[in-house]
């Protein structure tokens, strides 16, 4: 899978069969730049901000 995002500024991270992508960007920036990348809809992507990161969730 190939984002388009920089990756000084984002990377993911699989956990317990999840893949978790983060950001560095603000939260509205984050969750846009990973929806138009995976051409998903805004309504099946979720984030969660922690540690000044936005760790993001996709429902399928």
């Amino acid at each position: 899978m190939i984002l388009n995002i920089d990756p000084k500024h984002a990377g993911a991270l699989r956990c317990h069969g999840f893949v978790y992508f983060y950001s560095l960007k603000s939260y509205t920036e984050s969750l846009n730049d990973l929806c138009e990348s995976l051409r998903i809809e805004k309504d099946k992507a979720f984030a969660l901000r922690h540690g000044g990161q936005v760790y993001f969730t996709i429902k399928h």
